[in-house]
């Protein structure tokens, strides 16, 4: 059920043994996820409420969103860490 793909592993395997943990969190997570959707986040709200500055939104909405990030980005490390195990090791 949760298995991955021959292909998802190899992917995984190169993406693992290239960057690790901590820059997979900083990139995935903080980068990519944290930073794209607190930005994301502030453009909504200064659409929906032009009167607030996008700069005074986002100075509080980036970094919340990046310490999300990084809990994103820990927790698709490490569930993807799992499937990865039990695909290699079979059934338990």
């Amino acid at each position: 059920m949760f298995r991955l793909s021959a292909s998802a592993i190899r992917k995984w395997e190169k993406t693992r043994a290239a960057i690790g943990l901590l820059r997979y969190v900083a990139v995935y997570g903080v980068l990519l996820w944290g930073a794209l959707s607190g930005a994301l986040f502030s453009l909504f709200k200064v659409l929906l409420d032009p009167s607030i500055g996008y700069l005074s939104i986002a100075t509080y909405a980036m970094p919340i969103f990046m310490v999300g990030g990084v809990m994103w980005g820990v927790g698709a490390w490490y569930l993807t860490e799992w499937q990865y195990r039990a695909t290699k090791n079979g059934p338990v």
